[in-house]
């Protein structure tokens, strides 16, 4: 069964309604989301050991830092950044919901948001170079440069990753996180553990089944079936999710920051994307105006 017809029924909404015009879905958009998301939380921790998207383990290691004294400002300053985006990138939706802004204008705009952190994060990478490490508590001449460097870099990635994750759980109902996998995992497993038991339940009819049993049957199959379905839509993220960090990582070495040209690509695609689509919509508004007018 083609997923696209099971999403309008709950699993993931559409808020962008010509998908006639459309060539990626919003399942796509989610996939490429988990791939950014995995990969700039990996350049993160391979630049300055920071989790700058999981921040599930950002505070346990923040946490750990008060006890141990390594890099307390650093991780402190990352996860309350992450918290501040996520602010801003909510107050932004509400205030252009407000004003009947279309969910494409409101998509532009926070993606233009990330890709402004993730820019930051490029010159700063360029000014820091090699002295964008895992810069060590203490300030002593030696250490100050690393330290700045490294705190704005954190700041930069965090609030990028604070602005996506308000971007897709605002805009796309539904939607699994595109940068912490842990939930997904649980519901991937949830997902094919109801599916296993309604396709066992499906397989358990008699020799010459009556026509209970036939209903049954296929009520459990399609039951089975939407679990399934339900199960990749966790999936796909899950799997683009940890592609993205082992390519990030990789990227890493490759290039100290230029690597991040990657996500900001990735984002300017869903951009013209979503802009072809609001000048569709604009241009179908325009027409139902014109044939109100003449009639």
């Amino acid at each position: 069964m083609p997923l696209d017809g099971v999403l309008a029924n709950g699993i993931i909404t559409e808020p962008f309604p010509e998908r006639q015009t459309r060539h990626i879905s919003n399942e796509n958009i989610i996939q490429i989301f988990s791939f950014i998301g995995g990969y700039v939380d990996a350049i993160g921790y391979m630049r300055i050991k920071i989790f700058v998207s999981s921040i599930t383990g950002n505070v346990i290691i923040a946490s750990t830092s008060v006890v141990t004294q390594q890099n307390v400002t650093l991780r402190l300053t990352v996860t309350f950044m992450f918290f501040v985006a996520g602010f801003l990138g909510a107050y932004i939706v509400i205030k252009m919901r407000s004003t009947r802004n279309l969910p494409h204008v409101i998509s532009l705009v926070l993606f233009t948001l990330e890709q402004i952190f993730l820019t930051t994060a490029i010159i700063i990478g360029m000014m820091g170079d090699r002295n964008v490490i895992d810069a060590p508590i203490e300030l002593g001449p030696k250490y100050v440069t690393e330290a700045v460097f490294s705190n704005f870099l954190g700041i930069s990635l965090s609030m990028a990753m604070g602005i996506q994750s308000i971007c897709v759980s605002s805009m796309i109902k539904g939607a699994p996180s595109t940068t912490i996998i842990t939930s997904s995992i649980i519901h991937i497993a949830e997902n094919l553990a109801n599916s296993c038991f309604f396709r066992f339940a499906s397989s358990t009819c008699t020799t010459v089944p009556t026509p209970e049993d036939k209903v049954k049957a296929i009520i459990n199959g399609g039951a089975a079936e939407l679990w399934m379905i339900k199960m990749s839509v966790c999936f796909k993220p899950f799997v683009l999710f940890s592609i993205g960090a082992i390519l990030g990582g990789t990227a890493t070495y490759i290039s100290l920051h230029w690597c991040l040209l990657v996500p900001i690509c990735l984002i300017l695609f869903l951009q013209i994307e979503i802009s072809l689509q609001l000048m569709h919509t604009r241009a179908t508004e325009l027409e139902k105006w014109k044939s109100k007018q003449n009639s």
